[in-house]
């Protein structure tokens, strides 16, 4: 994840005897909307990437020990923890904890520098980070319209009433 315009989200699944799979998705407007107003919305950002992932792609973490490796302290302190002072990280954070949950997942988060992160290219440019493409691994672009997928789970009743939280609810384009 980095700091342009609108923000990318990036992760790798790296599964044991399988091709790396690279994911890459903008992030819209209306997600940035929804969020306390800060200068950049990197720790948001950072720190909803891993529930995108659990709510996009939960056939390669179901049932797994997950290692997440995040170059962001405030989004992986955040994430450790389960909450964040800021309330709308910290429903991003509790929400992350109970997908965890829901996907049988056993997490473990890690700090690692921008520059060793093998997701960094793809929170940057994409699918068509030079670095990335050139390392064999299986890649897609997610449409920002599956964003509305992760807006629904971040809202659902059931989400809401556990982590005691306002609602996120983005608007998203059709």
């Amino acid at each position: 994840m980095q700091g342009s315009q609108p923000p990318r989200l990036g992760w790798v699944i790296f599964c044991p005897g399988e091709r790396p799979r690279g994911f890459s998705m903008a992030l819209q407007k209306e997600f940035v909307s929804v969020l306390f107003p800060r200068k950049t919305q990197i720790l948001a950002a950072e720190a909803v990437a891993v529930v995108t992932a659990l709510v996009l792609t939960p056939e390669l973490l179901q049932g797994r020990e997950v290692v997440w490796f995040i170059d962001n302290e405030a989004a992986l302190s955040s994430l450790v923890r389960g909450t964040s002072r800021a309330e709308d990280v910290g429903h991003i954070a509790a929400c992350t904890q109970l997908a965890m949950i829901a996907h049988s997942c056993s997490p473990w988060y890690e700090w690692i520098d921008s520059v060793s992160n093998p997701a960094d290219g793809l929170s940057r440019d994409g699918v068509h980070d030079q670095w990335t493409a050139q390392q064999g691994w299986d890649l897609t672009e997610i449409p920002p319209t599956a964003f509305r997928r992760v807006a629904e789970y971040l809202c659902r009743e059931e989400v809401l009433r556990i982590t005691g939280t306002a609602p996120m609810a983005p608007v998203l384009p059709e």
